[in-house]
């Protein structure tokens, strides 16, 4: 469908895109999801080119719609869960919208990857694509976090020789940043519970420990670990290359 809408006109083509993003926001499967990123970038492709090169202006439009999608400023803005089942349900389709947005822009990147004049057009983005993936990459979905970690490498390879030192500098700044997860895609320091540290302390006993919570601050300690290697020996991209 995605290459098929890739020959319309232009209105065509972004109605079809939307078409696919609304099917893929119902996928729950990874492989669903996965299929749907596929679609959404061969309907930014140029089929007149060879092997499908990427087209640089339908890239650029569909990187700046999914970038906006992973809702980066309304994750950071969040300061606590959701005190009505209104504001959980906007919480869950936010969410749901990030998932998505940042399974999907992995997959655009990667192809990307294979078309020099399509990678142009996240030079602009490079700041706020960094901070999507380390937020993804702090989240509780294993299956968001290994996009993201995929996607850090792929932004490596695909930022310009003279900017790798400065999007270093950001990915490493946006790591030493992320503390423990209180959601999917949120991080909140360790003093979340405001004056009262004990708060819910019993649900949490109840409960048992939270594995993917756990797995979480793991992750991100072994990131943290990863980057002060690679600052000891000198090296900031040894990091890319773990």
């Amino acid at each position: 469908l995605g290459q098929l809408a890739a020959w319309e006109a232009e209105d065509g083509s972004t109605e079809c895109v939307d078409k696919l993003i609304a099917i893929g926001l119902k996928t729950t499967g990874e492989e669903g999801l996965s299929a749907l990123g596929l679609a959404l970038a061969a309907a930014a492709s140029d089929p007149a080119a060879q092997q499908g090169g990427t087209a640089s202006q339908r890239t650029a439009a569909l990187l700046r719609k999914l970038l906006t999608m992973s809702g980066l400023e309304e994750a950071e803005a969040r300061t606590g869960p959701p005190t009505s089942e209104a504001a959980k349900v906007e919480m869950l389709e936010q969410e749901t919208k990030q998932r998505c947005g940042i399974v999907w822009l992995s997959v655009l990147l990667r192809r990307m990857l294979r078309n020099d004049a399509a990678a142009s057009c996240v030079t602009e983005v490079l700041e706020a694509l960094c901070r999507a993936f380390v937020r993804g990459v702090a989240g509780l979905s294993i299956f968001v976090a290994d996009c993201s970690l995929k996607s850090l490498c792929l932004l490596y390879a695909l930022a310009p020789a003279e900017t790798r030192v400065e999007l270093m500098k950001t990915l490493f700044s946006c790591i030493s940043n992320r503390t423990v997860v209180s959601n999917m895609f949120v991080g909140a320091p360790d003093t979340a519970g405001g004056l009262d540290p004990n708060r819910d302390k019993d649900k949490e006993k109840a409960a048992g420990p939270n594995s993917l919570k756990i797995t979480a601050k793991e992750r991100v300690d072994l990131l943290k670990d990863m980057m002060f290697l690679a600052r000891e020996l000198g090296h900031p991209p040894l990091f890319v290359g773990l």
